[in-house]
């Protein structure tokens, strides 16, 4: 029962020229203040500095530079602060159909990461992603929860680029160095595993179907999840978009689906520090389905300030598939 300010965001951008065949450079600095700040931090850097519901953090910040190397395409070189490359949704709404996420975007996948991504341009149909983090949405000053981590994927760009895939992975020692962990295991070997696969295609000028397939495992605490998440997208006209999605996801152990009612609990649990996180009573199968309108009204010319705007109603239902109660 209360009125939600979840982003303004500010971004000043220089992207890389995509035709680019010579040495190019680029940057992005993108600031965000809202309520949904208080799950994007990078941890260390900033993620305490507001107790209220809206707080302000960075969400990315990088150079970049194209040069001609090795490849038909060359390859792009990223360092700093960056999105993860997996999911089939972002942080940025403007990049999202719905104005809820999934399961797989807020568990199954990280947010962002600091560190240095590679992307090789082998030819038009396969791009190799490769890099070096410090970890899930951490910074090299954050010794508790920073390790070093693998970063990458392949991308297809298929059908003239009607068919996109995307496959990819994040691995790395991701549990705080706590004592009550180290008692449990080594927090600076248990790697977890978070993989992805993102499938977009356009099918015509009206349909375009999304398929959005995840799979999380923890060696620390043997926790798995995994599901799969289907998108439709159906082009009305060209101010109303009709969008669907259907989710199932799978926590296995109980272990990372959670709500987070405080305004600092969710960073706290991935610090490993106390907090009112409240997680379901059992393992569970999640399943959701969520039908929405994207509606673009035409912007006068010469109007000021305003260049577009997009209402997204939606209705969503949740539920669980093994008779759990974690709505409860």
């Amino acid at each position: 029962n209360t009125l939600l300010l979840n982003q303004i965001l500010l971004t000043a951008q220089r992207p890389l020229d995509p035709k680019a065949t010579d040495y190019d450079f680029g940057f992005k600095l993108q600031l965000m203040y809202g309520s949904d700040a208080r799950y994007t931090h990078y941890l260390g850097e900033g993620d305490y500095w507001i107790n209220e519901l809206n707080q302000f953090t960075p969400v990315e910040a990088w150079v970049i530079a194209h040069t001609p190397w090795l490849f038909s395409g060359g390859i792009d070189i990223k360092a700093g602060q960056f999105v993860t490359l997996e999911g089939a949704e972002v942080i940025d709404p403007t990049g999202d159909y719905l104005y809820s996420h999934s399961y797989i975007f807020n568990f199954g996948i990280p947010f962002v990461h600091t560190g240095v991504m590679t992307v090789s341009h082998v030819d038009p149909l396969v791009d190799i992603y490769a890099g070096i983090t410090s970890g899930v949405n951490t910074t090299f000053g954050d010794r508790n929860v920073a390790h070093p981590s693998f970063h990458g994927g392949i991308g297809l760009n298929l059908l003239d680029g009607n068919l996109t895939i995307l496959g990819t992975t994040h691995i790395g020692p991701e549990n705080p160095n706590t004592p009550a962990n180290q008692a449990l295991f080594n927090p600076s070997t248990a790697l977890r595993y978070l993989n992805d696969i993102t499938t977009t295609w356009k099918i015509n000028d009206s349909w375009t179907l999304i398929n959005d397939l995840n799979y999380i495992r923890d060696d620390g605490f043997k926790a798995e999840g995994y599901g799969v998440a289907q998108y439709a997208i159906f082009t009305v006209n060209e101010w109303l978009k009709a969008v669907g999605r259907v989710e199932v996801w799978r926590d296995n152990k109980n272990f990372f689906v959670a709500a987070f009612p405080g305004n600092f609990d969710f960073v706290n649990v991935e610090h490993g520090f106390p907090s009112t996180a409240v997680f379901a009573p059992a393992p569970t199968t999640y399943f959701e389905i969520t039908g929405g309108l994207n509606i673009a009204p035409t912007i006068p010319p010469g109007t000021p300030l305003l260049k577009s705007i997009t209402f997204r109603p939606e209705v969503r239902y949740d539920a669980s598939l093994n008779n759990t109660t974690p709505f409860d």
